[in-house]
């Protein structure tokens, strides 16, 4: 299992948040990585920030995804920002117990089939596959070659489900499938602890 996470909702200056809080923890020697979720594919704005960011093109609402034992110095950098002219706010705070994907697959050759199954068969440890995952392999011996734009293929590989667990492992899983450009991740979401 991965380190413990904590989900912090930021309101501040437009292209100012990340920026002082990664700079606030370099200066003062904290270590750790701390995740712009929206970046990294999470599903973050309702229709109530994206009207807020519309009216207000001066503000921004930064979803950060945070070690637990960095939440207090990022509360210190945020208290900071006032005193650099430019305050920001904790708007939400909530643990993270892990996180979830929708994905589909579909592709035509049984060697990006055994690359894109390694994925899902290699999953890191507290992550898994939904219940509902399914993958189906067709096979048409009548028909030869690989072509894009055929009306029928030899084979096909055809998949759904989704991915979840472990917040780390599944970002990791979430990252390879975006890789691939016959896979197709949804937007990640938080589990709440």
């Amino acid at each position: 299992m991965g380190a413990r996470y904590a989900e912090l909702v930021i309101d501040g200056p437009r292209g100012w948040d990340m920026g002082f809080i990664q700079g606030f923890l370099r200066s003062r020697g904290y270590a750790g990585t701390v995740l712009d979720a929206e970046a990294e594919g999470f599903h973050c704005a309702g229709l109530r920030e994206q009207l807020r960011e519309a009216l207000h093109p001066a503000a921004e609402t930064l979803h950060l995804l945070v070690p637990v034992d960095l939440v207090p110095a990022i509360l210190d950098a945020v208290d900071d920002s006032s005193k650099a002219g430019r305050p920001m706010a904790v708007r939400q705070r909530r643990a993270v117990g892990g996180a979830w994907f929708r994905f589909t697959v579909h592709v035509f050759s049984k060697e990006h089939a055994r690359r894109v199954r390694a994925i899902f068969n290699n999953l890191p440890e507290g992550v898994a596959l939904s219940a509902d995952a399914s993958f189906e392999e067709i096979v048409d011996d009548g028909v030869r070659g690989v072509e894009l734009y055929a009306p029928v293929h030899a084979y096909e590989m055809n998949g759904e489900g989704a991915v979840e667990g472990d917040l780390e492992g599944v970002l990791a899983v979430h990252r390879a499938c975006r890789k691939d450009e016959q896979v197709h991740p949804q937007a990640l979401h938080i589990l709440a602890e």
